[in-house]
């Protein structure tokens, strides 16, 4: 485990206040998922959506803008306009996203309580939609949808294809005032 690559990508976005994580702390989480994995794969910010319309553990991770790299190999990609945001511009690709094991990792605070909830699953099938989409089976969704709207978090994860939570979880552990949330490790449906 590489872990000083982490806390190097930790010490760049910590603010040096020893009681208080700066908030652009959020904004480099994909950063450290990415480094976490100790590979060059990408990391995409994905909003956490629906459930699986067959598996209530299963939930729908789906944004615009994920890299051509995270592509499925059997996916075609279409251009198109975004789903959620009318424009006449097109452009935006749509593409199913790879299968394999997922990490999701999100920042949240409030009041100066700062967490970083971290979790893993596996891709599973589900229905075609657009923009860039997978379908993440959990051990227990409600309870990852409770400790999530709890943590207090946001419906925005980042998310790589590694199983890394613990690397997420040892960097969190020398980041005074910041608190992990473990949602699950290693899942395999």
């Amino acid at each position: 485990m590489m872990l000083p690559s982490v806390l190097q990508v930790l010490a760049h976005i910590i603010a040096f206040n020893p009681r208080r994580v700066n908030p652009f702390y959020a904004r480099a989480l994909s950063r450290l998922a990415r480094r976490a994995t100790l590979s060059a794969k990408a990391a995409f910010l994905a909003d956490l959506t629906v459930r699986h319309p067959g598996n209530d553990n299963g939930i729908l991770l789906w944004h615009a803008g994920a890299p051509l790299s995270m592509r499925h190999p059997e996916a075609k990609i279409r251009l198109g306009h975004h789903r959620i945001l009318p424009s006449s511009l097109a452009g935006m690709t749509h593409f199913r996203l790879q299968d394999g094991p997922i990490t999701l990792a999100r920042f949240g605070g409030d009041h100066g309580d700062y967490k970083v909830a971290v979790g893993e699953g596996k891709t599973i099938d589900g229905p075609e939609t657009l923009n860039n989409y997978a379908w993440m089976a959990v051990d227990n969704w409600p309870r990852w949808e409770r400790a999530l709207m709890e943590g207090p978090f946001i419906h925005h994860a980042a998310m790589t294809y590694e199983h890394c939570a613990d690397a997420v979880l040892e960097a969190v552990r020398y980041v005074p005032g910041l608190d992990a949330v473990l949602l699950a490790r290693g899942h395999n449906p």
